[in-house]
């Protein structure tokens, strides 16, 4: 997982939250395929993946914050002429990938504070 220990401490990418997310959701994408068909999704590489994951993103509280900033921006840009079942499946990536961490309250207050942004402004994919 030191792919992913580097890709969290990657500087130029944490200026780029929304891609950051999307590198991270493609990591964690690839590392479950391997699981899945090269280990046969063998419980004990399962569980190594989770806590390998868990780890490397609780090195810091930015994971938690660059995921709000994710979903944020999937409110009012991503989720534009998508179908709702590619909505439903970026949705349970960045979940996926949110569980992993502990920065939950670092989450609920960035996400409150785009919240609350995008109401005043009115913006959301509705707007169109």
């Amino acid at each position: 997982m030191e792919r992913g220990r580097l890709l969290i401490e990657d500087k130029e990418l944490a200026k780029k939250p929304v891609l950051m997310v999307d590198k991270l959701m493609e990591f964690k994408d690839e590392i479950d395929n391997i699981v899945k068909y090269s280990f046969n999704g063998y419980n004990e590489f399962q569980q190594c993946r989770m806590k390998a994951f868990y780890k490397f993103m609780n090195q810091n509280d930015y994971p938690t914050v660059w995921i709000a900033q994710w979903c944020h921006d999937f409110m009012i840009n991503t989720c534009k002429g998508k179908s709702s079942e590619e909505i439903n499946d970026l949705l349970d990536k960045v979940i996926d990938l949110f569980l992993r961490t502990d920065g939950r309250d670092q989450f609920i207050i960035k996400y409150s504070e785009l919240l609350s942004q995008r109401l005043i402004n009115s913006e959301s994919a509705n707007d169109t």
